[in-house]
């Protein structure tokens, strides 16, 4: 039996990833596949998706690997986690807003933030849309429904809402002085 194939105390049972390596590789190939995958100035980017990858390594960086392609293949599993969930978060946010609503009209702002004490002025001038605009945009602003789940309740397609809901804002700022 050779020395030499016997485990040594001082060598350590894994090798350990060269994270420099790692990080190189992370900045030329991975960033060029999410360059790709991404919508070019898109509301999310490739550099976003790649330093919340690397952030995640780093923290779980017990279970990177052993080797280069294993901490390849680890990393590459982890910007697809977080690609798709800033796209999913994106699309959440475009549908529904986490905040109050701004309409600009003309020379101020009126913001919608808490249902319970709305700014009467543009509750009024939802009172004078047509009913069907009226309804939507109380069931989306004051009882912070979805568009989805308005359309669903209402029978209606998602894109229809979509659109009755775009043109339900214009027509209140235009109530309000807001295209002048």
């Amino acid at each position: 039996m050779d020395s030499e194939s016997t485990d040594r105390p001082d060598t350590p049972s894994t090798e350990e990833v060269p994270w420099e390596d790692l990080v190189e590789w992370a900045e030329r190939d991975l960033r060029r596949r999410l360059d790709a995958g991404l919508l070019r100035g898109g509301p999310v980017s490739p550099t976003s998706v790649l330093h919340s990858t690397l952030r995640r390594a780093a923290q779980r960086e017990d279970r990177v690997g052993s080797s280069l392609g294993r901490a390849k293949a680890f990393l590459s599993g982890i910007a697809k986690r977080v690609r798709s969930e800033k796209l999913r978060r994106e699309r959440a946010q475009r549908r529904r807003p986490t905040s109050g609503v701004v309409l600009p009209m003309g020379e101020h702002q009126a913001t919608v933030e808490d249902p319970e004490t709305p700014n009467e002025d543009v509750w009024e001038a939802v009172d004078q849309l047509s009913a069907e605009d009226a309804e939507l945009l109380r069931a989306v602003y004051r009882d912070r429904r979805s568009l989805a789940d308005f359309a669903r309740r209402s029978g209606l397609k998602a894109g229809q809402v979509e659109e009755r809901h775009k043109r339900a804002l214009e027509s209140l700022r235009r109530l309000m002085g807001g295209d002048q």
